[in-house]
């Protein structure tokens, strides 16, 4: 709530439900962030991360700030992990974060704000 609290403009990305996302834009709304948008991304599909940023993108015009927050935990001792968990946890937890963060960097290096 801290980026809301100084007036961010906000894109909330999460596979939860509109209702959920909804809730949550009217928290960051109170603490002051302007017109928050949202999507629903199931960063488990390949290809969600670069269609969550085109879909950022497309309704916020420029990306200044990628909080890449997205993370799953599996409660399991090392060597119960079936093949299936791994990747799913792998995908989630690094994959989807590497091309999120990948899909920003050509709009920021137009603006100048990555080198």
């Amino acid at each position: 709530m801290r980026l809301a609290s100084e007036g961010a403009a906000i894109y909330l990305a999460a596979d939860g439900t509109e209702a959920e996302l909804e809730e949550t834009a009217a928290t960051c709304r109170k603490a002051g962030a302007p017109d928050p948008a949202w999507g629903i991304h199931d960063l488990t599909r390949l290809d969600e991360p670069e269609k969550m940023i085109a879909a950022c993108h497309q309704r916020m015009k420029r990306i200044d700030i990628l909080v890449n927050n997205a993370g799953l935990r599996v409660r399991k001792a090392f060597g119960e992990f079936s093949h299936e968990e791994f990747d799913r946890l792998v995908t989630v937890n690094l994959r989807a974060p590497f091309f999120a963060s990948q899909a920003v960097v050509p709009s920021c290096l137009r603006r100048a704000a990555v080198t």
